[in-house]
């Protein structure tokens, strides 16, 4: 194998890391949306429901940072695969 095609092998694998976290992501962000619904639930009411306050709060605040380290990562990674791509082009001139 060539320098060329491994580089764009490692290309190919890295997107599809890339495009699995941002699977994750979703997900992330679904959560956090079911932590702000039990957040809303528990201080809605005229009584504040701490049994749905406080797990809301904490299910809210994990998935959001975990939203946002894996959109980090992701924005990493495409740079990284633009510089292995960029590396592949040097290789076959």
């Amino acid at each position: 194998m060539t320098k060329r095609s491994v580089l764009l092998d490692e290309a190919s694998k890295q997107m599809k890391a890339l495009k699995t976290i941002g699977h994750w992501r979703s997900i992330a962000v679904m959560i956090s949306a079911i932590g702000i619904m039990l957040t809303y639930t528990g201080f809605a009411s005229r009584q504040v429901n701490i049994i749905a306050a406080v797990p809301g709060i904490i299910l809210l605040i994990l998935s959001a940072l975990s939203a946002m380290v894996m959109t980090i990562g992701i924005r990493s990674g495409r740079m990284n695969v633009e510089k292995i791509l960029a590396a592949a082009e040097a290789a076959a001139n």
